[in-house]
């Protein structure tokens, strides 16, 4: 219910990464997705 008010803080790229590193999945950023950065 508050995801828009949560991703002002944390986009989801950042909580998707962060996440990987917290149970240290091994991962190269560069088979993870095509990124859309929104402007703010």
């Amino acid at each position: 219910m508050n995801q828009q008010e949560h991703h002002k803080k944390h986009t989801f790229k950042e909580e998707y990464l962060e996440f990987l590193k917290k149970f240290e999945m091994e991962y190269d950023e560069k088979y993870l997705f095509d990124w859309v950065e929104e402007d703010e």
